[in-house]
């Protein structure tokens, strides 16, 4: 095969009429740039087919990492919920898993709350862009409707956090819900359950476009059945009734909600008949085994997509845009409040 023409970002510099740094800066979407050098370079760019060397491109950001500079450079985290909010198990949990991929490679993760008193999308992107600051993250939302902010997308690269919808679509990285809905159907098969009712949140199955309703009734053991065994859980409406719980008659239950000891209590009430629990939300209150959706990982897998973006000099609004799905890990049900004290006692 031919080798194709590959133009170095001296000759870009050279038919743009400016520096190598001044070009570097400009395909970087620095702030110091005019809006419209980045954009003439950026098209020239394309004109001339310049494409950064991806050896050169790792190699110079393996040298910037193992160097010590004067101030890290940051990686903005964006929060659509509270400062409170953001201090939750959960919350707590993903920003972690970012800031530590984000250190692995040198690089510093400042969070930025929306919901601030006087903080508007317009006045962050123009803090953002006076910092510098290139590469952002948005943290997950729980939202039906499509997320959009007001600002001038072509100044940063983008990764989202979790699997609501987008207004541009960004790259994000996310859960493989259907997967892990497979896994445990399977796991419930293999225990011989015949009758598995599915407890599930509505707005979760919204967001995923009811994959998860839809995947139960296809991979249920009697699919004639299945839709009946399918119910959303939702916790304003209450509980269902007894008769309605009677008529189930449910062999086995599989829950989207953290079965917690006292979920647990409640559903073994309303149906006495359940041999077998699982939780696709599993977490180290669980008190039945399930799978845990390692949102750290996931987090730390957008990191990933931010970083390749700047290393390649990309910005804005993705052609086309990469869903990066993590599988969870499956665990057993932990261990109650009073066997983890002695436990803990004896080590």
């Amino acid at each position: 095969m031919a080798k194709q023409t590959a133009h170095t970002i001296r000759e870009l510099a050279k038919a743009a009429g400016l520096s190598v740094g001044a070009v570097s800066y400009a395909l970087r979407g620095h702030p110091s740039v005019s809006a419209a050098t980045i954009e003439r370079v950026r098209a020239l760019a394309d004109e001339l087919g310049y494409r950064p060397d991806p050896r050169l491109t790792t190699l110079m950001a393996q040298i910037r990492r193992s160097q010590k500079p004067r101030s890290q450079e940051v990686l903005a985290w964006i929060w659509f919920c509270t400062r409170d909010e953001s201090t939750t198990r959960y919350n707590s949990l993903i920003f972690q898993g970012a800031l530590n991929r984000a250190q692995q490679f040198g690089f510093k993760l400042e969070p930025f709350w929306l919901s601030d008193k006087g903080m508007t999308p317009q006045r962050l992107h123009k803090i953002l862009r006076t910092r510098g600051i290139s590469g952002v993250l948005f943290s997950t939302v729980l939202q039906d409707e499509p997320m959009t902010l007001d600002w001038d997308w072509s100044a940063f690269a983008f990764a989202i956090v979790g699997m609501t919808e987008w207004e541009p679509v960004l790259h994000r990285a996310g859960h493989d819900y259907y997967r892990s809905l497979w896994r445990s159907m399977l796991a419930l098969r293999e225990l011989g359950a015949k009758r598995p009712l599915y407890l599930l949140d509505s707005g979760m199955d919204r967001r995923l476009h009811q994959m998860l309703s839809g995947g139960f009734c296809a991979l249920h053991p009697d699919p004639s059945i299945a839709a009946e065994l399918c119910r959303y859980l939702d916790f304003q409406q209450g509980w269902p009734s007894a008769r309605e719980c009677a008529k189930l008659r449910p062999d086995a239950l599989l829950s989207t909600t953290d079965l917690t000891q006292e979920f647990h209590e409640k559903v073994m009430q309303l149906w006495p008949s359940l041999k077998h629990c699982l939780t696709m939300n599993w977490t180290p209150d669980s008190v039945a085994p399930g799978i845990t959706t390692r949102y750290d990982l996931i987090a730390g897998a957008a990191v990933d997509l931010v970083l390749a973006q700047l290393n390649r000099n990309e910005r804005g609004v993705p052609t086309p845009a990469k869903v990066v799905l993590l599988e969870g890990e499956w665990r057993e049900a932990a261990l109650p409040d009073s066997t983890r004290k002695s436990t803990s006692k004896t080590a």
